[in-house]
């Protein structure tokens, strides 16, 4: 009887470590997910281009920042789709593997466990019925740990479709984005040349009042200063001829 209850410990402390191996499963996929999406982020958060902000006042570099900026959009769009198509095939494979490897250990103690089950069976008819509904409960819990499982495996596998979609649809906004920002630039780039002679020469007429002021003032300055020196010249010589 003795030996019979320390078999029954036994079985509930492997129960339970079967149990906590599909916590851990779990609590892996969760961390999966996070890490998807982190690096969605931060993909999404690097391929969000600098807007060019309009302006009116002249600036010579201006059609080649705008053709350089529109130049890195295209580029960036296409290296985030390569990189976020490889992070994620990278991501699912290795969670993949992790969740294969744990299901067949576990289902390898399943295995172990039953047997031990059946070669450590107590014959003795005192104790034959305690030991059925024994069997009968490990057997309900191995049953429910490998249904537990399936769940797990079968929410893995949605969760890899959703973010499948997601990625895509993230793509697919990326690219519309990157396209509306090409055709912005363009546009930009035109009225950029359309307006710039007219600009420059409408700038060249104000600041031409300006340039005769500050000429003006100066032809001014220097007037004053050579009078104020013929007259010192004046009155040095005045002084000695005394």
């Amino acid at each position: 009887m003795r030996q019979l209850q320390q078999e029954l410990t036994d079985t509930r402390k492997k129960v339970s470590m079967l149990e906590a191996s599909l916590e851990v499963t779990a609590h892996h996929h969760t961390n999966s997910e996070n890490e998807t999406q982190d690096s969605e982020r931060r993909s999404h958060q690097a391929a969000n281009p600098v807007r060019v902000k309009s302006s009116t006042s002249a600036n010579a570099d201006l059609p080649a920042k705008v053709e350089s900026t529109s130049s890195v959009l295209l580029h960036l769009s296409a290296e985030t789709q390569r990189f976020l198509k490889e992070l994620f095939m990278k991501e699912l494979q290795k969670k993949s593997d992790t969740l294969e490897e744990e299901k067949k250990q576990l289902e390898e103690e399943v295995v172990h466990l039953r047997h031990h089950l059946e070669m450590n069976a107590v014959e003795h008819s005192p104790v034959e019925q305690y030991k059925r509904e024994t069997e009968e409960r490990a057997r309900r819990d191995v049953v429910e740990n490998l249904k537990e499982l399936s769940q797990v495996m079968r929410y893995k596998q949605e969760t890899e479709k959703q973010a499948r979609q997601d990625i895509a649809e993230r793509l697919e906004e990326i690219s519309q984005f990157v396209q509306a920002q090409a055709v912005s630039q363009e546009i930009l780039l035109r009225e950029y040349k359309s307006a710039s002679v007219s600009q420059v020469e409408h700038k060249v007429k104000g600041l031409e009042p300006e340039l005769k002021s500050s000429n003006e003032k100066e032809l001014e300055k220097y007037r004053q200063l050579y009078l104020a020196e013929l007259e010192n010249r004046m009155s040095l010589e005045s002084q000695l001829n005394l």
